[in-house]
């Protein structure tokens, strides 16, 4: 059998595993699977194995770098959310010669950093919460197909994306298939490395125990992914805020002419080098 933190083969009449010290006590089904026999046993210890090397891939420490990244990121592009906002709206405030625009602008620059400051304390308390509410449940083969089956559902979107992307000649399906993609890799990173959600076997739980375990594990696996969900989704959505202004202002071919002073349109005020503009 494999050690289910790290990946390293534990014998079968070892209790714990000999390289990071795991109890090998959630374990007992995969070590019986290995006395199966016929097609059965040796598909269960194929995926089994395929699931260590995995599990060695996609480390603890490397999904924790990943999500202070992600944290990182998507507080600096709400900032330059924010920022953009305000510029544009002082430009569109200035074209139309209305004010209105500029504290349209800047109700919604304000609604960003209230949600900046939303996502912050939400994702500190999420943290703790998850640190200071140990779960137990009695093996590790429920978690292990969460994951298995996230895993099998990335790859299946991102070729699905692939495909109606060539199909429709555009890159639309695309974008939506790598999020999709991206959600599902994490969620079954977080599947196979438990720890992460202060999830550890626990062997004797009752039914009722086990099924109150089962709900804990689905409702950290989400205060988990709200990091990576608030990371990706404010980068996404203020690439699409620039996006859409540049569209906007593509739209008014004369955004750049001055109409909130009228002196200033006519064009003996302008350089002689600006007139044709």
């Amino acid at each position: 059998m494999f050690c289910k933190k790290c990946g390293t083969q534990v014998p079968d009449n070892a209790t714990a595993c000999p390289k990071c010290g795991t109890s090998s006590a959630g374990a007992g089904a995969q070590s019986g699977s290995a006395n199966l026999k016929g097609i059965g046993g040796i598909v269960e210890r194929v995926v089994d194995g395929v699931l260590a090397k995995i599990r060695v891939l996609l480390s603890q420490p490397l999904y924790t770098r990943l999500t202070d990244f992600l944290t990182m990121i998507g507080h600096v592009a709400l900032v330059g959310a924010i920022a953009w906002t305000l510029i544009m709206g002082i430009v569109f405030a200035a074209h139309d010669n209305s004010f209105n625009q500029f504290l349209r602008a800047l109700a919604a620059a304000l609604g960003l950093v209230v949600a900046q400051f939303i996502a912050a304390k939400f994702i500190r308390t999420s943290a703790a919460l998850i640190s200071t509410t140990p779960t137990q449940i009695s093996t590790l083969a429920f978690p292990d197909c969460v994951g298995l089956l996230s895993l099998i559902g990335a790859v299946g979107a991102l070729v699905a994306g692939i495909v109606m992307a060539i199909q429709m000649e555009t890159l639309t399906p695309l974008w939506g298939a790598l999020i999709l993609s991206f959600l599902l890799t994490c969620l079954g990173w977080l599947s196979l490395q438990p720890s992460l959600a202060n999830i550890n076997v626990a062997a004797g739980s009752s039914t009722a125990e086990e099924a109150i375990a089962v709900l804990g594990y689905f409702a950290k696996m989400s205060l988990k992914l709200v990091p990576v969900m608030f990371g990706g989704g404010v980068v996404v959505g203020t690439l699409a805020l620039v996006l859409a202004s540049r569209a906007l202002m593509n739209q008014y071919p004369d955004w750049y002419t001055p109409k909130c002073c009228p002196r200033l349109r006519t064009a003996s005020c302008w350089p002689p080098h600006w007139r044709h503009l």
